[in-house]
C-alpha cells in the first residue's frame, strides 16, 4: 500500500479512537454531523438559545448542540482593532453558553435546559 494511504488510514483510525474516548460521543449524545436548527440564517444568539432549548425538550441533543454552538458563535461576533484579533473574547454570556455546551456533552439534559434558561433571562 502507498505510504500516504497508510498515513491517512492510520490518522482516520486514530480519530475514531479519540472520538470514542469522549463519553458523550460514545453514548450517542453528541453526534459527528449535527442537524441544523430550523431557524433562518439571520437568527440571533437568543434565537439559537431558544432553538437549543426546544431541541432538548424534544430529545434532539444533536440539534441542541448545533444550536448552542451557533449561539456561542453569535456571542463571539465582534469588531476588533487591527492587531488584536488574537485576544480571546470573554464575558458572562460566552461563559454561560460554554457551560451549557459542556453540560450537554456530559449528558445532563435538565441541567443544560436550566443553563439555557439562565442565559435567556439576561
Amino acid at each position: 500500500m502507498h505510504p500516504t494511504r497508510n498515513n491517512l488510514l492510520a490518522a482516520s483510525f486514530a480519530a475514531v479512537i479519540c472520538l470514542m474516548a469522549i463519553p458523550a460521543f460514545a453514548q450517542g449524545t453528541v453526534t459527528p454531523v449535527l442537524p441544523t436548527p430550523a431557524i433562518g440564517v439571520d437568527a440571533t444568539m437568543r434565537d439559537y438559545l431558544q432553538a437549543a432549548r426546544a431541541a432538548l425538550t424534544a430529545n434532539h441533543p444533536g440539534e441542541a448542540q448545533q444550536s448552542l454552538e451557533m449561539a456561542e458563535t453569535r456571542a463571539l461576533d465582534r469588531s476588533v482593532a487591527q492587531g488584536q484579533t488574537d485576544t480571546a473574547i470573554s464575558g458572562p454570556m460566552v461563559t454561560k453558553i460554554a457551560q451549557a455546551r459542556a453540560s450537554l456533552a456530559a449528558g445532563h439534559r435538565d441541567e443544560t435546559i436550566q443553563m439555557i434558561d439562565a442565559a435567556l433571562a439576561n
